[in-house]
């Protein structure tokens, strides 16, 4: 939608003025009185003013996306996706309990640590109610589910905030032990150290069922993409359902351990083929869809500008005939050069300038709305659009300087001569 509307936007308003202003054969119309009339000259300038407002939105919108994807991407995830090497369990063909094959890895150097999960970060969660203590029946949360292992936590850099890790499950005895994240607590209205040992019941057809007791607070990471907040969530440690295995890799040791892998995976889990990826490259792929809005943009934006900057040339080659005579004069009485081409010149990128005044707020309340689809998002700053309507301006500058430049500077008897 975004791509055809900037599309229809950029091509309909900029090819046809353009078309319109380059079309023009100024000696013809100079030599035609009737046809320069106060209400064409208007026409060609309003359609500058819509040409360049529309270049400077775009431009800005580009800034804006690029800014808010690099944002997304840099921003503090709670949890290191570097280095960790995802490959899937489907169930049911593994060779082994996934203590087992966690055993059979660790053995190799270059592998620091190796856990299981249902899934990773990135991954879509499932949401199912829950009575926690001190809530009516009636008030039930729902809280996103996860199953990790007691090595998950640490494999992948998240840090407690209150409580502590698993114990291995249901072998160390806790099979009804869950760790819930910050964001938990604070909708709940508890507080880090008090959440631990309180109750969690889940929500079942009967009603409540068997309470979970809360071991561990951890803090806050995103188990999804920046463009969701951060839910309340419960992470069990079943050991049923585990979907994605997950191997922290040291560092230089990537190509090592992938051959590790490739050699050991008959072994872990016969007649599937050997899949993996890298979680830093799972996660950034949450974003591909905002990198094509970026592209698009910078592409329309590219387009609209070149199609606007025709049009202007059109338009400063005709004003610089028109005026021929007037530069003449200004030059016979003395007028210098860079006077001249700044008369002109001026006359001319006071449209561009009226531009983005008007583009400024346009485009504001643009990016804005689209930015409210990001529960965590920039704050497109004045410099931005600003930026976008100075680079309007100075590639308008340099389009009409070569004609302007040529009119300021030829000889005054020739100017004196036209017609």
């Amino acid at each position: 939608a975004v791509a055809v509307l900037a599309a229809v936007v950029g091509l309909g308003a900029g090819i046809y003025p353009a078309l319109f202003l380059s079309g023009f054969r100024p000696i013809q119309l100079l030599r035609d009185k009737g046809m320069e009339r106060a209400g064409h000259s208007r026409f060609r300038n309003v359609l500058v003013l819509v040409q360049f407002t529309i270049s400077i939105a775009l431009m800005a919108a580009t800034g804006v996306a690029l800014r808010q994807l690099s944002f997304m991407k840099r921003q503090a995830l709670g949890f290191d996706k570097e280095r960790v090497i995802v490959l899937p369990l489907r169930g049911g063909g593994q060779a082994g309990s996934p203590g087992a094959i966690k055993e059979r890895l660790s053995r190799f150097d270059g592998i620091a640590r190796v856990a299981v999960s249902s899934q990773v970060p990135g991954d879509t969660l499932f949401f199912n109610p829950y009575l926690p203590e001190g809530f009516a029946v009636g008030e039930m949360q729902y809280m996103g589910e996860l199953d990790f292992d007691e090595d998950v936590i640490p494999t992948l850099g998240m840090e407690l905030a209150a409580g502590r890790n698993f114990r291995g499950g249901a072998e160390g005895g806790g099979a009804r032990d869950v760790i819930i994240n910050e964001a938990a607590v604070r909708t709940f209205g508890w507080e880090n150290d008090g959440a631990v040992g309180k109750e969690i019941r889940p929500i079942e057809l009967k009603g409540p069922g068997e309470p979970f007791v809360v071991v561990g607070v951890v803090e806050d990471f995103h188990a999804e993409s920046l463009h969701r907040p951060i839910e309340p969530l419960l992470i069990s440690c079943s050991q049923d359902g585990y979907g994605a295995l997950s191997v922290k890799v040291r560092p230089g040791q990537v190509g090592k351990v992938l051959d590790v892998l490739r050699a050991e995976w008959p072994g872990i889990d016969p007649g599937r083929p050997f899949e993996y990826a890298f979680l830093d490259e799972m996660f950034d792929r949450l974003y591909r869809s905002d990198e094509r809005i970026s592209r698009v943009f910078g592409v329309f934006a590219g387009l609209a500008i070149f199609i606007a900057c025709l049009g202007l040339f059109g338009l400063a080659s005709f004003t610089a005939e028109r005026r021929t005579k007037e530069i003449g004069v200004r030059k016979v009485l003395g007028a210098s050069t860079p006077e001249i081409v700044r008369l002109v010149t001026w006359d001319l990128l006071k449209w561009v300038a009226g531009a983005g005044l008007i583009a400024w707020p346009v485009a504001y309340l643009l990016t804005s709305s689209w930015l409210r689809n990001y529960a965590y998002r920039i704050e497109p700053g004045a410099w931005l659009f600003a930026g976008a309507a100075a680079a309007a301006l100075a590639v308008a500058a340099l389009t009409v300087s070569h004609q302007t430049w040529r009119a300021a500077t030829d000889d005054p008897v020739h100017s004196l001569r036209y017609e």
